[in-house]
């Protein structure tokens, strides 16, 4: 992991809409990691959770996974796995609306 503790993932946010993106800032920081929402901090990540919905967000999780391949992805989305989200290859899926326990338990199974 990128920061000082060991147990604290920075862990970016790829979300479209601000409340569904406040949200998850929110599970990800009560879960114990560090939310990252700035797309330019994304080179020094350790997991990101993206709307694979998005092309726009789907080609910043690219440019992310070319730089640092480990870099751990759960896909949160209203649509199921697909030819977009797969060819990513993320850890996890989670459909929305998804429970924080879900959330959070995607979380850990993507950090491993």
């Amino acid at each position: 992991m990128l920061t000082d503790d060991p147990s604290v993932a920075k862990i970016l946010i790829l979300e479209p809409h601000a409340d569904v993106r406040d949200l998850i800032a929110h599970v990800v920081e009560d879960a114990g990691h560090e939310p990252v929402l700035d797309e330019n901090g994304g080179l020094q990540v350790d997991a990101m959770l993206l709307e694979p919905a998005s092309p726009i967000l789907r080609r910043t999780a690219r440019k992310v996974l070319e730089s640092r391949p480990e870099t751990a992805l759960v896909c949160v989305s209203i649509d199921p796995p697909n030819t977009a989200s797969s060819s990513l290859r993320p850890a996890v899926h989670v459909l929305k609306p998804f429970s924080l326990g879900e959330l959070k338990q995607a979380l850990a199974d993507a950090l491993g």
